[in-house]
């Protein structure tokens, strides 16, 4: 064999496990290291070269070499040619140098300087804790599949890539990792661990997988999933689509019009504000979770498919966009603000709180004690069982009938218009309802209490209510109302129009002219005489008269009455039957008529205060003294000594002495201490020359 031969061929060089160095020749030599620190150079020829273990520096030199550089914390240097290069394991530095070099993935923490032509880095299917393939490592092809990391803190980096050869996906596997990818599309996928996925340029998809991750899309139309835990998610320039996580996340979307997918998993916090800059929603219904959700859609402009929102258990609250949404809100106190759009809000169980915002917008409390404020739009509030408050805002609104009527105050306040409902039952305990804010009926204006003490104050318009049992107090408000008590002791009060009031079967039943505004006349038996609000009233079982604060008119019927002046200077014709005459404040004339009539004295003593008992009949009428105002009488008949009549002016001379009668003038006094010291008190002026005895005198 020649030498020239042998330079063609190569030769097979070995070395020994110590600190070896050698040299190949021009042909296509075999150099193996084996153990110690070796310097192995290739020189001329297509050169495969093992280093072996230790700290290795191996140059292929000219030629197309296959490098392994084994084991330790290598320097190798391919040459010029087209070098395949394998670090192996250890921290190693490796170079191509001149042509298209190919490096195999390996295992630590490896510098690689691709140099001239196109180099591709090979993933060989190992676990990497490292990869560094930036634009200074200058490898523009990445192949070999999946690129799997290890259960460390792995940091990837491939912006440098400008090629992917059955290649573009990333499992980093546990620890915190950190991923930078380049201007392709990749496929990431982070594991446990607090990790940082930054896909700059094209298509990516980033999941984090559980851990507080940070994911930036970058440029390109990306897909990004945090995962679970509280993540920070960016997408960058690009239309991105946002898969819903668990956790509370912050998102941003960037340029472009980005996508919320809720992805079928339950939210629990979620925000889309107009920070967030996201623009559309993806979902086929939301669902939350059994925790108290918090979602605000204030920054979404469009659905992508449904706006239905269901949130389960849980305090929720949800802060809507400025598009129609659908919210229930399940048991849990809950606060549903929709702002714009036409929104349906249902609190379901609990307290909750529904604010429509803009738009005409339909809200239902549900269960519970709820408060539903319609906003800006015509909007639909529908009543439901509990204590509810209601206001309409701005448009024209309408209260929906959608359960019994329990307590519904719907005044000048609540700003709700229309009453529309067709079945108005109210319930078996006692019932508070004010519609003195609605201006008309959409159907019925009829409603059945039933039992209990109700209170009802009607709408502007007619109104026809019936009490049920129970000691009902009844308001028509304006309008010609229809007015019914039925059993116990009602009070109806018709208000403005000509109104019907009817006290039903039983007890004694009230009409009442208390919120008049000047002076009524009422008469039990010819109505027609009615004046002021009492014009065209008809009464039917009504036994009782209540007046203004004004100067009233009232007269009784033929059977017993109870007649009340309230404030002013009222006339009080009980007619024939045993009445009560109660004054009032204000110097009032009290005309008993036929039967045992009785005269109350109820309002604080003094001049201003004395009324005229004018037809007082001994042998039937008596005079009652509220114990309030008269603290040194017992309740009951007045004693015998309590009394005195005199036909000339007398002050008491006993300190039982209280109740003093002038049969000349027909003064009936009153003298707080009986001794006469103190000026005695008027109290009411009665016919002169009566036989009166403290028989006639009651305290109640």
């Amino acid at each position: 064999m020649t030498m020239q031969t042998l330079f063609t061929i190569g030769l097979d060089i070995q070395g020994t496990d110590g600190p070896d160095y050698k040299s190949g020749t021009a042909g296509a030599d075999t150099i193996s290291g084996y153990g110690g620190e070796d310097t192995l150079l290739g020189n001329g020829g297509d050169d495969v070269i093992y280093a072996g273990d230790g700290v290795d520096s191996v140059d292929g030199g000219s030629g197309n070499d296959t490098i392994n550089a084994g084991i330790g914390n290598d320097f190798v240097q391919g040459g010029a040619g087209a070098d395949s290069i394998d670090g192996e394991l250890g921290d190693d530095t490796l170079y191509g140098g001149g042509g298209n070099d190919f490096f195999r993935g390996s295992v630590g923490n490896d510098v690689i300087r691709g140099g001239d032509g196109t180099d591709e880095y090979w993933s060989s299917g190992v676990d990497l804790h490292w990869l560094m393939l930036d634009a200074a490592t200058s490898i523009e092809v990445l192949s070999g599949g999946l690129v799997r990391g290890g259960a460390g803190d792995d940091l990837f980096d491939i912006t440098g890539i400008q090629t992917f050869s059955n290649a573009g996906t990333f499992w980093l596997g546990g620890g915190n990792d950190s991923f930078r990818g380049c201007a392709l599309a990749e496929n990431v996928e982070a594991g446990d661990g607090n990790d940082s996925l930054s896909g700059n340029d094209g298509r990516d998809t980033l999941l984090g997988g559980v851990g507080n991750d940070t994911l930036v899309g970058g440029a390109g139309e990306d897909i990004l999933d945090g995962g679970y835990d509280d993540d920070l998610v960016q997408g960058g320039l690009g239309n991105d689509t946002f898969l819903s996580c668990v956790g509370t996340d912050t998102l941003r979307g960037g340029d472009g019009t980005d996508t919320f997918d809720d992805n079928w998993i339950g939210i629990w916090r979620l925000r889309l504000d107009a920070a967030a800059s996201i623009e559309i929603y993806q979902s086929s219904d939301t669902w939350g979770t059994s925790l108290s959700d918090r979602i605000d859609l204030t920054g979404i402009s469009s659905f992508g498919n449904s706006n239905r929102f269901f949130l389960i258990d849980g305090n929720d609250t949800f802060h809507g966009s400025d598009l129609a949404e659908t919210v229930t809100g399940g048991s849990g106190n809950d606060l549903l603000i929709g702002n714009g759009g036409s929104d349906t809000l249902s609190g379901d169980d609990g307290n909750d709180r529904l604010w429509g915002g803009d738009g005409n917008d339909s809200l239902d409390g549900g269960f519970g004690d709820d408060d539903l404020q319609g906003g800006a739009g015509n909007d639909t509030l529908v009543s439901s069982l509990g204590e509810d408050r209601y206001a309409g805002g701005g448009g024209t609104d309408r209260f929906q009938v959608g359960a019994t009527l329990h307590h519904v105050i719907l005044d000048a306040a609540a700003s709700i218009e229309v009453f529309d409902g067709y079945a108005n039952w109210g319930t078996a305990t006692v019932d508070v309802i004010d519609l003195s804010g609605i201006s008309s009926y959409a159907q019925s204006n009829t409603f059945h209490l039933e039992a209990g003490a109700d209170r009802f104050l009607g709408s502007r318009v007619a109104d026809s209510v019936e009490g049920g049992s129970g000691a009902d107090r009844l308001s028509g408000g304006s309008g010609n109302d229809t007015l019914s008590g039925d059993s116990e002791n009602d009070t109806l009060t018709g208000g403005a129009g000509r109104d019907s009031l009817i006290g039903g079967t039983g007890g004694h039943d009230c009409a009442s002219y208390a919120d008049a505004t000047a002076g009524v006349t009422a008469d039990l038996t010819h109505p027609a005489a009615n004046s002021g609000f009492a014009l065209g009233d008809s009464y039917g079982g009504i036994e009782d008269l209540e007046g203004s604060s004004y100067g009233d008119t009232l007269r009784g019927s033929a059977t017993a009455n109870r007649l009340t002046g309230s404030a002013g200077a009222d006339l009080l014709d009980g007619a024939s039957g045993a009445d009560w005459l109660v004054g009032g404040a204000g110097t009032d004339t009290l005309i008993g008529g036929a039967g045992a009539d009785t005269f109350v004295i109820s309002t604080a003593l003094g001049p201003s205060n004395v009324d005229l008992f004018q037809d007082f009949t001994v042998t039937l009428d008596r005079i009652a003294l509220d114990s309030s105002l008269f603290p040194g009488l017992a309740l009951g008949d007045l004693a015998a000594d309590a009394f005195v009549l005199f036909a000339s002016f007398s002050e008491a001379t006993t300190p039982e002495q209280r109740i003093l009668y002038d049969a000349t003038t027909g003064h009936l006094f009153y003298d707080a201490d009986g001794s006469g010291e103190a000026p005695m008190i008027l109290l009411a002026s009665l016919p002169g020359r009566l036989d009166l005895t403290a028989d006639q005198v009651m305290v109640i």
